[in-house]
């Protein structure tokens, strides 16, 4: 079976959030078993189409099986921002439910550090946690 490889197109490398998805996409690619590259951008949207472009268009046997990037623009910082602000809203109305798994928890920077990420699946463990946040 032929191993998959993914490009992570990150902006900056200069980012503690970009940093810790860096991290976070190595450490997932060594327990997946999957090849990943990962480029940064400088903070510019040229660049950071343009390396994509580059990969997408390389030799078949050099090209990632798919590629990984978000990136915003300034024109949507007020619709973010409102997306954000309504999430924060549900959390504290106690309207989210958190749906943890060993694949999607794997290299969160906040796991056992604010978050018990799958041990909250147990019941008891969530009784508890409940329990001590009243």
């Amino acid at each position: 079976m032929k191993k998959l490889r993914f490009l992570i197109s990150l902006t900056t490398d200069d980012n503690d959030y970009q940093i810790e998805q860096a991290k976070s996409a190595e450490q997932m690619a060594r327990q997946l078993g999957v090849d990943i590259q990962i480029v940064y951008a400088d903070n510019d949207a040229i660049t950071q189409s343009t390396q994509i472009l580059k990969a997408i268009q390389a030799d078949e046997n050099q090209r990632p099986d798919a590629v990984v990037s978000t990136t915003f623009r300034l024109e949507q910082v007020d619709e973010l921002q409102a997306d954000l602000s309504t999430a924060i809203a549900r959390i504290n109305a106690g309207e989210f439910r958190p749906t943890p798994d060993e694949f999607i928890c794997a290299g969160c920077p906040a796991l056992d550090v604010v978050c018990a990420g799958p041990r909250l699946r147990s019941a008891s463990y969530a009784e508890h946690a409940l329990a001590t946040v009243s």
